[in-house]
Formats: structure tokens, C-alpha cells, sequence
């Protein structure tokens, strides 16, 4: 357990005591302001959101649930942007190959015994606007920030020499997943 300060009211309008989270240093034994004695906090309020806060209400066995279920989403994000990527790809492909037969009818209308202008400039330009098409299709799937499921063993190390309790770190791990699938919905939708 940390101890934090609390700032109770001496006439600056606080009714409820206020921490000072971020000057809150696991292990180190703080004076309580304007009380006797001492206030404790536990280490991992010093790393909540609002929704880890939440989540920690949950047992462990919910908690594994919903980290079972936020992966599952992590997944189906992911197959769903390699999907859309590979629609793009065969599409542009496709586009690709049509507006090189237009390139080549364009230029077979042209060398004709009787050039036919007007159509061989039709075929050019739609196969220009077909290769612009397939470019755009090759952008729409180019890389993008994405977030995976899981997470790398050496960030659970902060976890472990603050003693974070299993089910507080699975709330946070929820949290964490929370932010990777808003993340990921943001860099799909461009």
C-alpha cells in the first residue's frame, strides 16, 4: 500500500478530500493534510481510469471473461481489415488488368488502316480513370496503426514490483484492450 495526501477542505471549497494522484510514490509513507494519521491508497489507484475502476469491481472469473471476449473482438477486427485489404488488392488487380486491355485497344484503334480517334481517346481515357481507380484501391489498403491482441511479458513488470493484485491487473489489461479496439475502430474508418 501507498500513502497519499489528502487536501481537506481548510476553507479552498473542497467538501470531499482531494488526492494528489500524481505525486503518489508506491511505499512511501505521506502525512494526511490538515488530519491525524495516515491515508491509504492502494498502488494501483495511482495507474486507474474510470473503467479500470469499474472493471475491478468484477471477480476474476468475469474479468478473464471479458479479456476473452475483447481478444475475440481484437480478432475479428483484424480478419475484417485483412479482408477489406484483400478486396482492395483483388480490385485494383482486376482494374489493373482491364485498364491495360484499354491501353492496348486504345493503341490498335489508333494504328488501324482507318484510325478511329475518337474511340481509341475514349479507351485512353478510361483506362487512365480505371488505373486511377486501382492506385486509389493500392492506398485504401496501405498500412495503417493497428493493435493486437496479447501483450509483451516485459510490460507486466511494473504490475509485479507494485504488487498489483491478479484481478486489478486483469481490470487493467481490460482497460488496455478497451483503448486498442477504439484505436483500431478510429484507423479503420479512414
Amino acid at each position: 500500500m501507498s500513502y497519499l495526501p489528502f487536501l481537506v477542505g481548510f476553507g479552498l471549497g473542497f467538501e470531499d478530500p482531494v488526492s494528489f494522484e500524481p505525486f503518489a510514490v508506491p511505499g512511501l509513507f505521506l502525512p494526511v493534510v490538515g488530519r491525524l494519521g495516515w491515508t491509504k491508497i492502494s498502488r494501483c489507484e495511482c495507474m486507474s481510469s474510470p473503467l479500470s475502476n469499474q472493471l475491478r469491481l468484477a471477480d476474476t472469473s468475469m474479468l478473464q471473461e471479458i479479456l476473452r471476449e475483447a481478444e475475440a473482438y481484437l480478432g475479428a477486427q483484424l480478419t475484417s481489415a485483412i479482408a477489406a485489404d484483400q478486396r482492395a488488392y483483388t480490385f485494383s488487380g482486376t482494374v489493373g488488368a482491364v485498364s491495360i486491355l484499354l491501353v492496348g485497344a486504345s493503341y490498335t484503334l489508333a494504328t488501324l488502316a482507318v484510325p478511329n480517334s475518337l474511340l481509341s481517346l475514349t479507351s485512353l481515357l478510361a483506362a487512365g480513370a480505371l488505373f486511377v481507380a486501382a492506385w486509389m484501391a493500392v492506398m485504401s489498403a496501405s498500412s495503417i496503426d493497428f493493435e493486437f491482441s496479447g501483450n509483451q511479458p516485459g510490460h507486466w513488470g511494473d504490475d509485479i514490483e507494485r504488487g498489483i493484485e491478479m484481478r486489478d491487473a486483469l481490470a487493467e489489461q481490460c482497460d488496455h484492450y478497451e483503448s486498442m479496439i477504439t484505436a483500431n475502430t478510429a484507423a479503420m474508418a479512414k
